[in-house]
């Protein structure tokens, strides 16, 4: 007695499942991108701030001058002529940093008051867990 085999049909046709395979891949691939990107857009942007917010060390400041002296075969006299306007420059930043610091921390607060008044108070808990879950101050602060 031999058996026949059974033939059985596939659920979907092969060029269903090559689309469906395809989608799949190419989903999964979109969203790899997408969070790759997001890293190095986030990895990027943070650099950026650091490097435009945070003022140069003196270190820095110094090592950039000598540069700056060899590349272009500065004077003494003109090498300090540079190192006192990059000091007069950098204290004008400093302050700069800081009076935007404080208009951005005063719109900030303003944007937060004006959220809280319109959420409930079990609303505005959830917002303050959330807002310490992101590293965001504590309200008052």
């Amino acid at each position: 007695m031999e058996r026949q085999s059974e033939t059985r049909k596939p659920l979907l046709s092969p060029r269903v499942m090559a689309a469906v395979t395809l989608a799949i891949v190419f989903a999964f691939g979109a969203a790899a991108g997408a969070l790759v990107d997001r890293i190095a857009l986030r990895r990027h942007h943070s650099r950026l701030i650091e490097r435009v917010f945070s003022p140069p060390s003196g270190s820095e400041r110094r090592k950039h001058l000598a540069n700056m002296a060899k590349q272009l075969d500065l004077t003494p006299a003109q090498t300090a002529a540079v190192d006192t306007i990059f000091a007069a420059r950098t204290r004008q930043l400093d302050g700069a940093r800081v009076r935007f610091e404080a208009e951005l921390q005063t719109l900030m607060a303003g944007t937060r008051r004006q959220i809280d008044s319109l959420l409930t108070p079990d609303q505005r808990a959830k917002l303050a867990t959330i807002r310490r879950k992101h590293g965001h101050p504590p309200k008052g602060s």
